[in-house]
């Protein structure tokens, strides 16, 4: 029975990849809704292509239970299938680009910090002269939804910071951010002779979702068996330094972008010991076979100076 469905997977004529794609999602998730979030959909949509998927092959791919979604004996085999199914359409892909004469397409890349900081300028000119038709889109973003852009497939490859542990993904080093913890420009007096107890007693701007910036400064006041006043939270480093800007309390940011935002007289760096976090290029490793995506990743090694 299993080999049929095996053969009606891969198949079927009227099965889309949309549908193994919101399949895997699922699995992965185990929730209709955190699979749609990540997939840019409704979870009406999902349950209407698991739906669509389980009447196709005959089989139910789900049990519905209060606390998610459990993937069947039948499923998980189906699920194993269907992203070998996904890979090799990714690999005709990759295998009509190499038969080109030159390379074509476009890339979405995810920014973590400012474009000056992560090199995209020049990025942009090596890009130019080596592969003139391939076309570049920047996304003003940041780490944990960068992550989240190369799994749902809407950017190709970003920068980020903190440690790359995810096991889908691909990691090259490419430097260590100096970072700071900043203040509101017109707290400097309070704050500049202030030790580490006092610091962590005032208001900071803290993360809605994971940040390495804020896993950093949580180990450096654990360290001195502290917890900072969290009194607002914000979902990424721009949005942070406006609300430090604006008055409402403390951060820590990347050095450069503190840096003139305090030499504008908008914010004040509070002098500690350095503070440092990884940046990396990353994207998914089943693209790594990718030629445009492999073009793209030289062309950032050589701005940045790696190998």
């Amino acid at each position: 029975m299993l080999n049929a469905l095996l053969l009606r997977i891969m198949y079927t004529a009227t099965m889309e990849l949309n549908h193994l794609k919101t399949f895997i999602a699922v699995a992965e998730e185990k929730n209709v809704t955190k699979a749609a979030e990540r997939l840019y959909m409704t979870p009406p949509s999902v349950s209407a292509h698991i739906k669509a998927l389980e009447d196709e092959l005959g089989v139910s791919l789900f049990i519905r239970k209060p606390q998610g979604m459990e993937i069947t004996e039948h499923g998980e085999i189906l699920r194993i299938k269907a992203e070998k199914i996904l890979n090799s359409a990714r690999e005709m892909v990759n295998l009509s680009k190499k038969l080109q004469t030159s390379l074509t397409g476009s890339t979405h890349i995810g920014l973590s910090a400012t474009s000056s900081f992560q090199r995209a300028a020049k990025l942009i000119n090596n890009m130019q002269n080596e592969y003139p038709d391939i076309e570049l889109t920047f996304l003003a973003s940041y780490t944990y939804k960068i992550i989240q852009g190369l799994k749902n497939h809407s950017m190709d490859a970003g920068y980020i910071f903190g440690p790359v542990e995810d096991e889908a993904l691909v990691g090259h080093p490419l430097a260590t951010a100096d970072l700071v913890i900043v203040a509101p420009a017109e707290w400097k007096a309070r704050v500049a002779e202030a030790g580490w107890a006092e610091i962590a007693a005032l208001p900071w701007v803290g993360s809605t979702v994971y940040c390495p910036f804020q896993v950093i400064l949580e180990k450096l006041f654990k360290k001195r068996k502290l917890v900072m006043n969290h009194v607002v939270r914000a979902d990424n480093e721009g949005n942070k330094c406006e609300l430090v800007q604006a008055g409402i309390g403390m951060a820590l940011l990347e050095k450069s972008e503190a840096e003139e935002a305090e030499a504008n007289g908008k914010l004040y760096i509070w002098k500690t010991e350095p503070i440092t976090s990884k940046v990396s290029w990353v994207y998914l490793k089943n693209r790594k076979d990718d030629p445009l995506l492999s073009a793209l990743t030289n062309e950032v090694m050589k701005v940045w100076e790696r190998r």
